[in-house]
């Protein structure tokens, strides 16, 4: 008997003929359930909550992350455009946002529930609920703008051109049409006071800090740390959803009283920082390489002034990035850079003569 013979009698229990699969007719094995049952079709629901990102990011938090959450869901439920008793049971029932629809209450009959989850995933469709890489100032705009406020905030939107951020219904706009110049004035007069309380100006200014951690304040520290109110007007325009807003916005926010340079560190007339650190540093460094200068008509090669400030800092311990003493004392208000005769960048005190170099 070869070893193989020996193994199977040794340790056989004797069930491997009666279980062996050649043993078996396939043909017999009766299935879990009937041949004739139909697959029941699972039943389609809408759901608010965001769909899933390609790829897994993580959030590091404010100046970290290149989006910020969309205003999408904070806007009012009346955007769908719903029959008036529809938006009348939502509302009754305190539902007043899009983020309220996630779960439907029971005193909402079918047929209404029907109406809303299509109206719903129609105005959705292909917009973002988690994460947006534009900003949507339309959004922002009805998501700030409630239903009894809502003819007010567009006729004052109106002023700026930007009435198109908060459109009407059609007999809205037939009634805003009828209205005489004196009650024109007076509902764009409430318009803005409505933007000017407490609350609604504390929800901009939140809003602004957003934006700017998104998209202004890490691009900032991308041109060292520095940039121009101009630069920043064509970062806004570039990360927008529609560019031709950004401008007029911008002022609707001045005259608010929230603008968007309170969110931002302010060096010089026109200049912007990425943080407190960079600010501070540059307001050292200008008065750093105004204490070189002697007399009025005292005039430096810009690298030799940038080599004398970096120099003095070393001393110090403290050092800055390549390029930021350079692009700061080209900024400062408080110099003039400009080409020499001998075709080098010279710097001199503003408003003073210069030496040719």
């Amino acid at each position: 008997m070869g070893f193989e013979d020996t193994y199977k009698a040794s340790y056989s229990h004797g069930l491997e003929s009666i279980y062996a699969i050649e043993t078996v007719d396939l043909r017999s094995v009766r299935r879990f359930s009937r041949r004739d049952e139909k697959v029941q079709s699972i039943p389609k629901v809408l759901s608010l909550a965001p769909a899933a990102h390609p790829q897994f990011q993580f959030d590091f938090g404010p100046g970290f992350t290149d989006w910020m959450e969309p205003f999408l869901l904070e806007e009012p439920v009346q955007v769908l455009g719903l029959s008036r008793h529809a938006e009348k049971l939502l509302l009754d029932q305190k539902r007043l946002k899009l983020r309220d629809l996630s779960q439907m209450v029971a005193a909402i009959g079918q047929g209404h529930r029907d109406e809303i989850n299509q109206k719903l995933a129609e105005y959705i469709h292909g917009k973002e609920r988690e994460r947006s890489y534009q900003i949507d100032f339309g959004s922002w705009m009805r998501s700030l703008c409630p239903c009894e406020q809502r003819k007010q905030c567009h006729l004052l939107l109106e002023s700026f051109g930007l009435e198109e951020l908060l459109p009407l219904s059609s007999g809205e706009n037939t009634e805003v049409r009828r209205l005489p110049p004196e009650h024109r004035l007076q509902w764009c007069r409430e318009g803005l006071a409505f933007l000017k309380s407490a609350e609604i100006k504390g929800s901009i200014l939140k809003t602004l800090r957003r934006i700017t951690a998104a998209f202004v304040r890490p691009w900032i520290c991308g041109r060292k740390g520095l940039a121009t109110e101009d630069e920043v007007m064509e970062r806004l325009e570039k990360r927008s959803l529609d560019a031709r807003h950004v401008e007029p916005f911008l002022r609707l926010l001045r005259e608010v009283g929230s603008p968007l340079t309170a969110c931002l560190s302010e060096v010089d007339q026109g200049v912007y920082a990425a943080d407190d650190w960079q600010a501070d540093a540059f307001r050292q460094i200008v008065a750093c390489a105004f204490s070189y200068f002697r007399g009025k008509g005292q005039a430096f090669l810009l690298s030799h002034l940038v080599s004398l400030v970096e120099r003095e800092k070393a001393l110090f311990w403290q050092g800055y990035s390549d390029g930021f003493v350079e692009k700061t004392l080209r900024l400062s208000s408080q110099f003039r850079v400009r080409k020499g005769e001998t075709g080098r960048l010279a710097i001199n005190l503003a408003f003073h003569g210069n030496h040719s170099l």
